[in-house]
């Protein structure tokens, strides 16, 4: 817990108090401003849009627990942020037969020395089918959205 703040902390007003703490423009603040929702979204975004998406003609929600977002920050040989995302398909009607979840990345690369993105991917990583799925329907699946980098 943070000295001056209780469990029921506005995260905005931390925030600031951090940005004051370590300077708006240092490199943690660099990387922090990418440790955001709005970078799942705009990839969300770009996988379902209507004329170029992969997924733009699958209907699908948020996984509710800890595996349905999550992110990470690596300081090794390449500085990068990256998002791991876990959706599942809408089963109209309570019918679970083609029931689908898949999970993807969008992972950000820094340059180090001005600590400014460099290059930024979005894969789908993981495609889980039911067993009552048609074989049919999973090919499809696997050969529409599975294996391709996305951008680069």
């Amino acid at each position: 817990m943070i000295v001056g703040y209780d469990d029921n902390a506005d995260l905005q007003e931390l925030l600031l108090h951090l940005f004051r703490i370590v300077g708006e423009e240092s490199p943690t603040m660099r990387l922090l401003r990418y440790c955001h929702q709005n970078v799942v979204l705009c990839s969300m975004q770009e996988l379902k849009d209507p004329t170029t998406g992969v997924m733009a003609n699958l209907m699908t929600k948020d996984i509710r627990t800890p595996e349905g977002w999550r992110f990470a920050i690596s300081l090794a040989d390449q500085c990068q942020v990256w998002h791991v995302r876990r959706e599942q398909s809408v089963d109209l009607w309570n019918n679970t037969d083609d029931h689908f979840e898949v999970e993807w990345e969008v992972r950000i690369t820094f340059v180090k020395e001005r600590w400014e993105p460099s290059v930024a991917s979005l894969r789908i990583t993981k495609l889980e089918t039911a067993e009552t799925m048609s074989e049919h329907r999973e090919t499809e699946l696997r050969s529409t959205i599975v294996g391709d980098l996305i951008i680069a």
